[in-house]
């Protein structure tokens, strides 16, 4: 399939909130036999009141066993450093290497996954770990939740929706998510995201 996909990143700082960056991101996924995914996408956080954007180059591949219920595992790769501005607190610039594995059905998804983050520029290495779940109620819509934690000191959260209505090659994606610090939420992110799949 190819997507592509458009946000909001806003920042709400000491109760004052701006917007920060428009994420934008196009990519495409091939699925071999239902047991093994390619993933990539590259796209631009357009920043705004900075004059350095960044962009992301993101790959993953994925591994899905048999049965009904079966495990699915896979590995994930993510540069965001082309420029040295990262608008967000979980993501800084780096190359960022994960691990993540889950259960899956028709019906479900729970899951965990395991990140390093080389953030380079002096800066001190961090990681990010989190856990997921998703429901699918009919078989146009599905449900995702899921927390993560970097590092001990922030925290993020999101929901995500995805439709595709029957008899169609096209599907709709909503999502949003927030960032903070886990002692103080003086400085928090705000994220959305709306993007449009087309199966082929």
């Amino acid at each position: 399939k190819l997507f592509a996909d458009a946000g909001l990143s806003v920042m709400a700082e000491n109760n004052k909130a701006s917007l920060a960056a428009i994420p934008v991101n196009f990519g495409m996924v091939i699925d071999f036999g239902h047991h093994f995914e390619l993933a990539g996408a590259l796209g631009p956080n357009i920043s705004l009141g900075n004059p350095k954007n960044e962009v992301s180059l993101k790959g993953s591949v994925s591994f899905k066993g048999s049965g009904s219920a079966r495990i699915a595992s896979g590995l994930s790769a993510n540069f965001a450093g082309f420029a040295g501005y990262s608008h967000d607190l979980l993501n800084a610039s780096g190359i960022t290497v994960g691990l993540s594995a889950g259960l899956e059905s028709s019906a479900f998804y729970a899951g965990a996954s395991g990140q390093y983050i080389f953030t380079g520029a002096g800066k001190e290495d961090a990681y990010k770990y989190g856990a997921a779940l998703s429901f699918v109620p009919s078989k146009s819509l599905r449900l995702s939740g899921w927390g993560a934690i970097l590092s001990g000191t922030n925290f993020e959260a999101g929901l995500e929706l995805i439709s595709m209505p029957e008899n169609s090659s096209v599907s709709f994606d909503a999502k949003v998510w927030m960032e903070s610090g886990i002692k103080s939420q003086e400085n928090v992110v705000i994220n959305g995201k709306i993007g449009l799949s087309y199966l082929f």
